[in-house]
């Protein structure tokens, strides 16, 4: 029978949680307490232990809603419609019907006879963790379910029209086990905590206590170490209490959720299935991140940066989660509602916008228009016709840059007509920022020509949709009369970025020019063409700052301001028992503190030379950043005794055998501009809210000691 709202239902908005009260379910929000039945327009509802929730419309009127079940939680005989349906360990969905949902039964939850359909929505999916469990689901048209290794799939799925995945899912018959509800006995601990591999299991360990799991970390810290895997674990906010997550080499967290803390990936290390609540992290070198959620529910710090070296795949970003790929490699990305997807230099899709005309066997033709099959005219670097190429494949996506977002490359760069020359483009064209263009035999990205004026990033449009054709080889094409470049899949995109030995990357059509010397000479002649165009000179650069606001941070979230500085030298007082730190400051990109032209768009922090240990007793010289290669928060080294940090570079001091507070001195020999705005500083990325440290005393013979 098909779902019918209750008629009499009161409709809510806003965030509420379902409560047993008295043997009843209510819903409370703040102070205001409610009884059924009731309708959710575009609302959040967490649904606590002990709470049954029955016959409710979750409506996507007003917004998308969201549904959380807890440990011991139920919703059943319910409707949600295009929204965000996550059921925590302990928790049941059961004869849901799940339109266009976007869902994760996490390990421990259970999901019974729910219905699963997708009415014309591009982006559903019904996913199921390690340790998750679902019986006898059905799968309608449309709609996708999907099974993580070491899921349970029970019962008979019925699929009539839909996608369904078991990729190393246990299928069989049978109910829920209790061992699978475990949420309500886990060990809630606080403090910091290792995940290391023991006799073949995964264990948890602090100080001398060693738990078998489930754990819940309250507040506290936890670090996956080699071998080990971390599943099903919640890592909770307390106030002033952030909880992070590092995962070092060999190390994995799976099908886990952390609130509003950090997560970070180390070379070698892995965060899978997981969702991360308002949280920071960083992908470095050698880390992977695979088919994660990054949102952001109800706190400011949301923002996941992939660096050089690191690839996040299938990231499903939505309300509110801020994820930068910062010379990385993102594969199929998914942005959803409030969500944003950054690219500074990654690898990442070329694109046009629609309306582009694209020169093919029939004339000019609109991008968005053109179909597989068709064929497409190719010139060589001069401008000259040699043939024709098949389109060999289509893509096309959708971009809602957030309100809040003024980071330039979130949006689609406009070229003016005749930027380039005369009649070159025909008309005003808009692609994305790392769209390359033919110049002297190379192809330059249009992101190093970007003058404010003729060739600008256009933040009129927030909300666009963009299109990439792929040949069957690369190939120089003309788009809106101007020379331009097919898509070059060099990530075997078509076939969703899988690990394949018979994919064989592309030849490119003609080399990439990114050098200075190449690529500043074009962009002072387009500059001074834009002047004659325009009668405007470029936008002055933004405000900066040569402060790097250096602090250092603990674990636990504290800052340490410096005592004083010296010339080069920051001063810290460090109390005993601190041996972990992280040196924190604003960051910038050489790219826009020298111009688009100079093709270096890391995210610096500041360059340190030598750091120095006082104590009672000895002088210790520390020179774990430049001999340790893959210590976190650093960029690569360099030829010489320096070496950039990235914002907030690890600062590991175990070895130091002092009992005492101790002075700490850091020599930054370079640094800056800092721009002011959003998302310029670090500080804006980690901020916490945490509590300064007073610098503790120490004599002042060790001070002038240290210059």
């Amino acid at each position: 029978m098909a779902f019918q709202p209750d008629p009499n239902a009161r409709i809510l908005t806003g965030t509420w949680s379902a409560v047993n009260s008295g043997g009843v379910t209510v819903f409370q929000s703040g102070a205001t307490v409610v009884n059924p039945p009731v309708q959710f327009n575009g609302a959040t509802l967490n649904i606590m232990s002990g709470a049954t929730v029955s016959n409710v419309f979750f409506s996507n009127s007003g917004g998308y809603p969201r549904v959380n079940v807890s440990a011991g939680g139920v919703l059943t005989s319910s409707y949600i419609r295009e929204g965000y349906f996550t059921v925590f360990s302990g928790g049941k969905s059961i004869s849901n019907d799940i339109e266009s949902n976007t869902a994760i039964v996490m390990s421990g939850g259970s999901s019974v006879e729910d219905r699963l359909f997708n009415i014309n929505r591009p982006v559903n999916g019904f996913w199921v963790s390690s340790g998750g469990t679902i019986i006898s689901p059905v799968v309608g048209s449309g709609a996708s379910l999907g099974a993580y290794p070491g899921s349970i799939v029970g019962g008979q799925p019925s699929v009539t029209g839909g996608v369904v995945v078991f990729n190393g899912a246990t299928v069989g018959n049978g109910e829920i086990p209790d061992s699978l509800v475990f949420a309500p006995n886990a060990t809630v601990v606080t403090g910091n905590w290792s995940a290391v591999l023991s006799d073949g299991k995964t264990v948890y360990q602090s100080g001398t206590v060693t738990l078998t799991g489930p754990i819940r970390i309250s507040g506290g810290n936890l670090t996956v170490t080699s071998g080990a895997v971390a599943s099903g674990v919640y890592l909770q906010y307390v106030p002033l209490q952030w909880p992070r997550v590092d995962i070092q080499a060999g190390g994995t967290l799976v099908s886990s959720y952390v609130q509003n803390g950090g997560v970070f990936v180390s070379a070698g290390g892995l965060v899978s299935a997981s969702t991360l609540d308002s949280d920071s992290g960083i992908v470095y070198s050698g880390g992977s991140a695979i088919s994660n959620t990054y949102n952001n529910t109800a706190f400011d710090n949301s923002n996941v940066r992939v660096l050089s070296g690191g690839v996040m795949s299938s990231p499903f970003i939505t309300t509110g989660g801020i994820v930068q790929v910062n010379q990385g490699t993102v594969v199929n990305p998914t942005v959803n509602g409030n969500g944003y997807l950054g690219i500074t230099s990654g690898q990442m899709i070329t694109c046009f916008l629609r309306g582009t005309l694209i020169t093919t066997s029939l004339g000019d033709i609109p991008v968005e228009e053109i179909k597989e099959g068709d064929l497409v005219t190719t010139y060589d670097s001069m401008g000259r016709v040699t043939g024709v190429q098949r389109v060999i494949w289509i893509h096309s996506s959708h971009v809602e840059v957030p309100l809040f977002d003024d980071r330039s490359a979130s949006y689609p760069v406009r070229i003016m007509r005749s930027a380039f020359s005369e009649g070159c483009p025909a008309r005003d064209m808009w692609v994305t920022d790392e769209h390359c263009f033919v110049f002297k035999g190379r192809l330059v990205p249009v992101r190093m020509l970007v003058n404010q004026t003729t060739i600008a990033y256009d933040k009129r449009l927030s909300r666009y949709d963009y299109f990439h054709i792929k040949l069957e080889k690369h190939s120089i094409i003309q788009a809106e009369h101007v020379l331009t470049e097919s898509f070059l899949d060099s990530n075997n995109l078509e076939n969703g970025g899988e690990i394949c030995k018979s994919f064989v990357p592309p030849v490119p059509a003609l080399p990439l020019g990114v050098e200075r010397c190449f690529v500043e000479p074009i962009y002072r002649e387009l500059e001074g063409r834009g002047l004659g165009l325009t009668g405007h000179s470029p936008a002055s650069l933004n405000p900066s700052i040569e402060d790097a606001g250096l602090y250092l941070e603990t674990d636990d979230g504290r800052r340490i301001k410096p005592l004083r500085r010296k010339g080069n030298w920051h001063v810290f007082m460090v109390p005993a028992d601190l041996r972990n730190l992280h040196l924190v400051s604003r960051v910038f990109k050489p790219s826009e503190a020298i111009g688009p032209f100079l093709d270096d768009q890391r995210l610096l922090g500041v360059l340190v030379q030598d750091i120095v240990i006082y104590d009672s007793l000895q002088t210790t010289e520390i020179d774990i950043h430049i001999t340790q290669s893959d210590l976190p928060g650093w960029d690569v080294p360099e030829k010489g005794k320096h070496r950039w940090t990235q914002g907030r570079a690890n600062l590991p001091i175990n070895h130091i055998p002092t009992e005492t507070e101790f002075m700490l001195c850091i020599e930054v020999i370079s640094g800056g501009p800092y721009p002011l705005g959003f998302g310029t500083s670090f500080h804006s990325f980690l901020q916490r809210g945490a509590p300064m440290m007073p610098p503790g005393q120490i004599a002042d013979q060790q001070l002038r000691a240290a210059g």
